[in-house]
This record gives C-alpha cells, sequence and structure tokens, in this order.
C-alpha cells in the first residue's frame, strides 16, 4: 500500500524571465516523486466598455492596439509554459504531476492569487520580480505583499537565479522558528539538497550547526 503523502505547491506566474527562474528553483529543492505543482495565472480581462469601442469613433482606432498586447500576452504566457514543462520533465517531475490553471481577473491579481492559494496547497512560490511592460501583471510588485498577506502557507519569494543547493534556516526560541523547520522538512526533498540551522546563543551571536543532508 503506497502511503507517500504528496504536497501541491502553487507557482503563481506572469510569463516574466523571474517566473522561470521560481520554476528551476523549485525543481533543485522539491522531491519529483511527491509533489505536485500548479502553474497559476491570471489576466487582466477587458470591462464591458472596451467591447463598446467601435461605437466611439475617438476609441475605435486604439481597439487594433489593444487587441494586438492581448495576443502577445497569450503567446507570452504559452510559450512560457512550454519552457516550464521543458524544466520539470528534466528534472525528473512525471507529466501528470504538473497542472496549468488560467483564469480571468475577478476580485484583483492579488485577492485572487490569495484565494487559490486556499485549495488545499502546502505552498506559494513567485518570483520576486515580473514583467515591468505589462504594469497591470507584475507579480514582482505583488511578492512582498503576498508574503504579508498569506498566512496559512509558507511563501517563498524566488530573486535572482538561485543554483546553490543549500538551505539555511535561521533559528530562534519563536515557534514561527518551529514552524519554519516543520516547513522545510515536508517540503525540502529533492537528492543532493542540504540544509544548515543558524541559531542564536545566550550571547546572541550567530552559531552554524552542522549541514544535515537531505
Amino acid at each position: 500500500m503506497n502511503t507517500t503523502i504528496r504536497r501541491k505547491i502553487l507557482l503563481a506566474v506572469d510569463g516574466s524571465d523571474q517566473a522561470l527562474e521560481a520554476v528551476r528553483y523549485i525543481c533543485t529543492v522539491v522531491a519529483p516523486d511527491r509533489t505536485d505543482v500548479v502553474l497559476f495565472s491570471v489576466g487582466i480581462g477587458f470591462p464591458e466598455v472596451f467591447w463598446d469601442m467601435d461605437n466611439n469613433p475617438l476609441y475605435r482606432s486604439k481597439k487594433p492596439k489593444v487587441m494586438g498586447w492581448l495576443a502577445d500576452h497569450q503567446l507570452v504566457i504559452g510559450e512560457f509554459k512550454e519552457k516550464a514543462f521543458s524544466i520539470f520533465a528534466a528534472a525528473g517531475f512525471p507529466e501528470a504531476a504538473i497542472k496549468v490553471k488560467t483564469q480571468t481577473q475577478k476580485a484583483g491579481i492579488l485577492k485572487d492569487i490569495i484565494q487559490e492559494s486556499y485549495q488545499n496547497y502546502s505552498a506559494i512560490v513567485v518570483g520576486r520580480t515580473g514583467i515591468s511592460r505589462l504594469k497591470d501583471l507584475i507579480l514582482g510588485s505583488m511578492a512582498h505583499k503576498l508574503a504579508e498577506k498569506i498566512k496559512h502557507i509558507p511563501t517563498v519569494i524566488v530573486a535572482g537565479k538561485p543554483t546553490s543547493r543549500r538551505i539555511m534556516v535561521a533559528l530562534d526560541e519563536s515557534i514561527e522558528a518551529m514552524r519554519g523547520i516543520s516547513c522545510i522538512g515536508a517540503l525540502a526533498g529533492a537528492d543532493g539538497l542540504d540544509i544548515s540551522l543558524c541559531v542564536l546563543n545566550h550571547r546572541r551571536c550567530p552559531v552554524l550547526l552542522p549541514r544535515v543532508p537531505i
């Protein structure tokens, strides 16, 4: 009887290079054989007034540009998903472990992501920066807001191009620190990963404990 516990990760993406780095990072941390990943993207959609442009000569000429922008964004998201699937496949993730979920903005991109995070996820992962030229789709400007708002699951913010397979956990005597250890223990399971614990002694000086291989 297979009793393996599978963890589900929410990866909020916007098609940016940093979101792709978040994909690569999560592949170096979690175990492919017991992790499911949902690539979640929120589109801005168009208000009803947009469809009335044809009736207004002032805006009629702008409609093709707006439609072109939408087509370009859909192309970016499509190419992103293809690259993401290739990265997951190379890391050993089975095809069935990767899902794609796309929806039109409802309550706002930030609120939509937060609402989705309550669907039985073990953690949420986002890139620190997004696509600056698409003002309403910058996940980067939302990364720290997500960290502030989401309290029920861990939030992982990926910056730059992390390549190290080491994780350092800073500890003190708080309950939150122990919760951090529990989260790392539940999620981190990739081969070749090691974890270092950095604690404060009675003199408030950091002490680095021996690394723990995973």
